[in-house]
C-alpha cells in the first residue's frame, strides 16, 4: 500500500515546490515517529531515504527525537552544495555518533564537484 505523504521534520504541510509527485506544492508531511505510531510499528529493519535535498532537516529531526534507536539499518542519499558545509558536517557527525557508518559511495550520476574531487551527492549506510 502506498501513502501519499512525504517524510518531514515535523507533521503538517511542506510549503513550496518539491520533486514529490512531479513538482506538487504544499503536500502533507509526517515524521517517521508519527508514521510508525499510525502503522502500529515500533521497530524498522531498514529505512531507505532519498528525498532530494530535504534529508538534512529530516535527519536533524530524527537525531533530536531519538527515533534512530528504532532503525536497524539506514540507507540514504545525501545532497550537498557549497553553501552549508558546516551544517552537513555537524549532522553527519551526530548521525555517526548515533549509528555506525558502514558504507559510503559517490553517486556517479551527479555532475560536477563541490570541492576538489568531492561529489555533491553520496550514498551512505549506517547500522545500529
Amino acid at each position: 500500500e502506498f501513502f501519499h505523504v512525504g517524510i518531514g521534520p515535523h507533521d503538517g504541510t511542506h510549503h513550496g515546490a518539491s520533486t514529490l509527485y512531479g513538482g506538487r506544492r504544499n503536500y502533507p508531511i509526517k515524521t517517521m515517529g508519527t508514521i510508525m505510531r499510525e502503522m502500529g510499528v515500533n521497530k524498522l529493519d531498514m529505512v531507505r531515504m532519498d528525498v532530494e535535498g530535504a534529508e538534512w532537516d529530516v535527519l536533524q529531526g530524527w537525531i533530536e527525537s531519538g527515533i534512530l534507536k528504532s532503525v536497524d539499518q539506514l540507507l540514504l542519499e545525501i545532497h550537498m552544495d557549497r553553501a552549508l558545509p558546516e551544517r552537513y558536517a555537524s549532522i553527519l557527525s551526530k548521525l555517526g555518533q548515533t549509528m555506525e557508518p558502514f558504507w559510503a559511495a559517490k553517486n556517479n550520476f551527479s555532475p560536477g564537484n563541490i570541492y576538489s574531487n568531492l561529489s555533491p551527492v553520496h550514498e551512505l549506510g549506517f547500522l545500529n
